[in-house]
């Protein structure tokens, strides 16, 4: 009996549980998408014509008078005598061989009998985007050859102005000469005359407008050629 009790006890010594902990890790990775956005821009140039954007600007369209009588400039709306004149017409004030410009051709304008004047509009929109022009990157160059006649103060000046869609003056009105007497030592000559800006913003349109003015004798020996306007 007491042999048999021994071996219960021995049993039950070796049947104490043991307890095993299992320990599970878990591991997570997390994966990052990178998206790259890529953006393409380009640009576009526009090309405006640096051509003179007048009509007969040098005097080289259109008949020329060779007498004494009167020719009106072909391409310009005019007020009064102003004529296109031959170089070396003995009616009119300025050779061939008076100082002048150097790719004069054969005629130039003259004012005649009287004071009197001529003008050309022309609409810069109709080749140049308006969005150029209001964004201020569209230049002007205005230039002209001015003069007259010995001691006499008959002077030529000439004017840019631009308007507005509205027809309405914008910016500041750019003028050439005039061209006096003391400025041409009383020679009879042509003398450069040039100015540069910005076209204003708003500008749609420009004039040009030249007046020959008479101041003595019994002709109007205001003389200009080769105007041109250059738009860059």
């Amino acid at each position: 009996m007491v042999s048999k009790i021994l071996s219960l006890i021995i049993l039950i010594t070796f049947i104490v549980p043991t307890t095993t902990t299992i320990t599970t890790t878990t591991t997570t990775n997390t994966m990052t998408t990178t998206t790259t956005t890529t953006t393409s821009t380009s640009s576009t140039t526009v090309t405006i014509s640096t051509a003179n954007w007048l009509i007969n600007g040098d005097a080289e369209t259109g008949p020329c008078e060779t007498g004494s009588g009167v020719t009106h400039p072909t391409g310009w709306n005019y007020n009064g005598t102003v004529t296109q004149v031959h170089y070396n017409d003995t009616y009119a004030d300025i050779s061939y061989t008076d100082h002048g410009p150097s790719d004069r051709g054969n005629c130039y304008f003259y004012g005649q009998a009287d004071s009197t004047s001529m003008w050309q509009t022309v609409n810069m929109t109709s080749s140049i985007d308006p969005l150029l022009i209001d964004s201020q990157t569209v230049r002007f160059n205005f230039s002209a050859w001015l003069g007259g006649y010995s001691s006499q103060d008959d002077n030529a000046e000439a004017t840019l102005t631009f308007y507005d869609q509205s027809n309405h003056k914008t910016g500041n009105i750019s003028t050439l000469g005039p061209v006096l007497v003391a400025d041409r030592g009383s020679q009879t000559l042509l003398l450069f005359r040039q100015t540069q800006g910005l076209v204003p913003i708003g500008g749609r349109s420009f004039t040009v407008t030249v007046i020959f003015t008479h101041v003595v004798g019994l002709l109007t020996d205001a003389d200009v050629d080769n105007i041109a306007v250059h738009l860059y």
